[in-house]
């Protein structure tokens, strides 16, 4: 969570005003740290603003690529699927969709048009 502005700004000036970052982190209740990245920010930028967020790593497989593959090869076991999208089998199993519940692990699962249950009816689309 990103503090506001204001709130920054309000530390900053403190700190111009003569006190030390271990005070403004002591009256502000927050890090030394987090201090020392806000100087540091107004030094490089000459503002408090947020940097933006870089956003997360993309997966390597899309559920739509997965899809397609255990259409095209419904017997493969997820040692099958991890080799074809060169992965580990534990990076397969926690990377891919199987953990949504949208998709199964097991090889004789049979396809579903709306999620169920029933444990004869494991991969939905």
């Amino acid at each position: 969570m990103a503090y506001s502005q204001d709130f920054r700004s309000r530390a900053v000036e403190y700190i111009e005003e003569g006190h030390t970052r271990l005070e403004a982190s002591q009256v502000f209740s927050i890090n030394k740290k987090t201090v020392r990245k806000w100087l540091d920010l107004k030094a490089e930028t000459g503002s408090l603003k947020p940097r933006p967020h870089r956003g997360g790593a993309k997966p390597r497989v899309t559920a739509e690529t997965l899809k397609l593959y255990l259409e095209n090869h419904p017997d493969d076991i997820l040692e099958d699927i991890a080799k074809a999208f060169e992965m580990s089998i534990p990076g397969a199993f926690y990377g891919f969709p199987f953990k949504t519940g949208r998709f199964s692990s097991t090889k004789n699962a049979r396809l579903c048009r709306k999620p169920s249950r029933n444990k004869g009816c494991e991969i939905n689309f």
